[in-house]
């Protein structure tokens, strides 16, 4: 189900499943002489290559930890899957809802009756019909659902513009919160030529659904939804995360995109900033009494390295 996830969420997002390439990483506990305890891994692995054969998407690297325990306390077993993929940056499709009045369907596969897993070929078939919408301009949001089931994907889908949903399709409490690995649900721009009928967008930020209808804005304050933030008020005078702890007078500066400061060197490592220093390349506004002018090596380090080869 791992791979199924990383690749729907990947075709979600606007990119073709055929050209998905996936990563795994892997926390297993330490499996010492115990056959059950070799047998979770074994069991992970043979299902993702299954799942691989079944859409003929390649895993290509990866990083496992079989040492996951500490005493009696072991880490669950896990298989975790990254799918990635080059496409065109105007192809991308976001999750949340854009407007009121859109109709909502929901793409399913076929599932096997023996395994509960998604047909691969029903998959790969919903995969291409879902990327030719998209080609065609007829999606405006889509999301990948989880194990979260339909509410979970609708709720997130209403969070970012604010926008609510009503259900027009006759389900139940346990449809809704049933997992639907391999689902999308759309956002059509015009009339869909295929998938389910959820329902609709709505103006009113409320999700009404099962015959309730619920405030969007309430759910979202509760802990533990998408939306809450755990920079809450604390009780006992707590700290709040991010508070800022500096000495007054002491300001932030500003950073760019990458998290650099507007006085860093561009493109330069911290040990090439100490050699330059030393040859007199530093620039003109820089000096040795300036705050932005990098320390000096005292420790020699930088010498070490060089001298052994591993640095500049």
């Amino acid at each position: 189900m791992a791979v199924v996830e990383s690749v729907t969420k990947l075709v979600a997002s606007g990119f073709r499943f055929e050209d998905a390439y996936l990563t795994f990483q892997e926390y297993f506990e330490r499996l010492g002489n115990k056959p059950e305890r070799w047998g979770k891994p074994l069991a992970a692995l043979l299902g993702a290559l299954d799942a691989q054969m079944g859409l003929g998407i390649g895993s290509i690297g990866g990083k496992d930890s079989m040492s996951g325990s500490f005493e009696e306390l072991d880490v669950p077993p896990t298989l975790v899957s990254f799918a990635t993929a080059i496409g065109k940056a105007g192809r991308v499709v976001s999750t949340e809802f854009k407007k009121p009045e859109s109709t909502v369907v929901l793409v399913r596969p076929i599932l096997d009756p023996e395994t509960g897993c998604p047909n691969f070929s029903s998959l790969k078939a919903n995969y291409k019909m879902v990327e030719q919408m998209m080609e065609d301009g007829m999606v405006a949001a889509a999301s990948s659902v989880g194990y979260g089931g339909l509410a979970e994907s609708l709720f997130k889908m209403g969070l970012g513009n604010r926008i609510g949903f009503k259900m027009m399709n006759n389900m139940t409490t346990h449809d809704m919160f049933k997992p639907m690995y391999g689902s999308i649900v759309l956002e059509m721009v015009s009339d869909a030529p295929a998938g389910e009928l959820l329902g609709e967008t709505t103006k009113d930020y409320m999700f009404e659904c099962c015959g309730e209808k619920l405030d969007m804005a309430q759910l979202q304050e509760i802990p533990g939804s998408p939306s809450w933030s755990p920079c809450t008020p604390l009780p006992q005078g707590r700290r709040q995360c991010g508070e800022d702890r500096r000495p007054a007078g002491c300001s932030r500066r500003p950073q760019d995109r990458r998290g650099k400061t507007e006085s860093d060197h561009p493109g330069l490592p911290g040990h090439q900033l100490r050699v330059r220093h030393r040859q007199g390349l530093c620039p003109g506004w820089c000096g040795p009494g300036d705050p932005r002018h990098p320390q000096p090596d005292p420790g020699g380090r930088h010498r070490q390295l060089r001298g052994s080869g591993q640095g500049h």
